[in-house]
């Protein structure tokens, strides 16, 4: 969202209270890390999106999600999915990898039967047409990669 990976701020230091006199800062080891996989199986989400011209209400139901390898170790590489279907049958899968620092996320992204009338609220803003019917099917692959905290 609007240029950040949204996971990001769980991955790093919180700032220094500011207002009260500067401390000096302890020479301590950066925290390191590793999970070697965290799945989540038959998981549901009801959530509303309020981007487009209304609300939509969407349930994502059998969620499955998976992350593997997630280490601090420098240029360490994890892999992730996800898939889903929702309460109108539409499919959504998502694979890929990730090195955390820094931050470079690359994969694919797949759509079934996604109904256009359900998110025409979100195109209807940039579009002079209305979508009335029909289902989309698509996919792609995708790179996300920051340096120095900002997207490149």
């Amino acid at each position: 969202k609007d240029g950040k990976f949204l996971p990001a701020p769980l991955f790093t230091a919180p700032e220094p209270a500011r207002g009260g006199p500067a401390a000096q800062p302890a020479a301590a080891k950066p925290v390191a890390y590793r999970l070697d996989e965290l799945t989540v199986e038959g998981g549901l989400v009801h959530a509303v999106d309020e981007r487009g011209s209304r609300p939509i209400q969407l349930e994502y139901r059998d969620l499955r999600a998976a992350v593997r390898n997630v280490s601090s170790a420098a240029g360490a590489k994890l892999t992730f999915e996800a898939s889903t279907v929702t309460d109108l049958e539409e499919r959504i899968a998502l694979d890929g990898e990730a090195t955390l620092e820094p931050l470079d996320v690359g994969g694919t992204v797949r759509l079934e039967k996604v109904s256009l009338p359900r998110l025409w609220p979100l195109a209807e803003p940039f579009l002079v047409a209305e979508l009335t019917a029909g289902q989309l099917g698509a996919g792609t692959r995708f790179r996300y990669a920051a340096k120095g905290g900002e997207p490149y």
